[in-house]
């Protein structure tokens, strides 16, 4: 059995779990040389993934937001210690490994639209329309940083200005997001039925600005894209603006980019992506 790291030990200790077999996951954290992800099997047979969110706040914020949503597609959190999250371990295919099929491109767009019709409670009723001025002026500050480390150009970033101000509205739907919402993270399990399997990052934020995210690292053919798209809307009962997805791509496209420059990967693929974003018609 590998050697558990102290955070994992600490873990499966307070929660009394005595382990068989323990197998850490490689890849799952790009932008770090540290696991954060093994795969467990229990004494009592049970076969675990335990997976150590960014802080004890968002672990407890993404397990109590996936009961709310109760979403078979969206498994909640069998325990929690801190910040470690215990799921089930969903045996399957990633959804980037398999051909692209009408039938998972849809499936993939009910999943999403699932999570953004959350309707809320009776006393906070959701999507709310919220301003959209706090995003504007942290993209705008990014951008700033990143044309200063020279990882994006001038033209870029003037670029990026002009379609966030033609394209971002004033209000926008905001609810419950995924947050990390990609082919890499679904799985299509033994029963035909596709899951997401990382589910962290599930917060408060802006729909379409969620739409930008998958867009951004899940690269579709265009026919796929306007599948998915096209479904979406039908399954959320949403319209979203043409012109308000290129700018919010463009944001998606920009933060990936922020991400690979702070931890030191290649942004070329991002990069490539924001000019793709910065050049459709939404």
């Amino acid at each position: 059995m590998s050697e558990l790291p102290a955070w994992l030990a600490r873990a499966t200790g307070s929660l009394g779990y005595e382990l068989v077999a323990v197998e850490p996951v490689e890849g799952t954290d790009p932008f770090s040389g540290a696991i954060r992800t093994f795969r467990l099997r229990t004494a009592d047979g049970q076969l675990l993934k335990a997976r150590r969110a960014v802080s004890p706040a968002s672990a407890a914020r993404a397990q109590r937001l996936a009961a709310r949503l109760a979403e078979p597609g969206i498994p909640e959190p069998l325990a929690r210690h801190g910040s470690v999250t215990f799921e089930r371990w969903i045996e399957g295919v990633t959804l980037d490994s398999l051909p692209l099929s009408e039938v998972l491109i849809e499936e993939a767009a009910d999943l999403l639209a699932k999570v953004h019709s959350y309707p809320g409670s009776p006393r906070w009723r959701l999507p709310q329309n919220r301003s959209v001025g706090p995003v504007r002026v942290e993209i705008s500050g990014l951008a700033a940083r990143l044309r200063s480390a020279r990882a994006i150009d001038r033209a870029t970033s003037e670029e990026l200005d002009a379609a966030l101000r033609s394209g971002l509205p004033e209000r926008a739907a905001w609810g419950l997001v995924h947050a990390d919402f990609a082919a890499s993270n679904m799985v299509l399990d033994a029963e035909g039925r596709l899951v997401s399997i990382d589910n962290e990052h599930l917060r408060w934020g802006f729909l379409d600005a969620d739409l930008g995210r998958t867009w951004a690292r899940w690269r579709l053919p265009a026919p796929a894209e306007r599948r998915f798209l096209e479904r979406y809307e039908s399954s959320a009962g949403r319209t979203v603006g043409r012109e308000a997805l290129r700018a919010w791509r463009a944001v998606g496209a920009l933060v990936s980019v922020a991400v690979r420059v702070r931890y030191g990967g290649r942004p070329e693929a991002s990069l490539a992506r924001l000019r793709d974003a910065l050049d459709s018609a939404g």
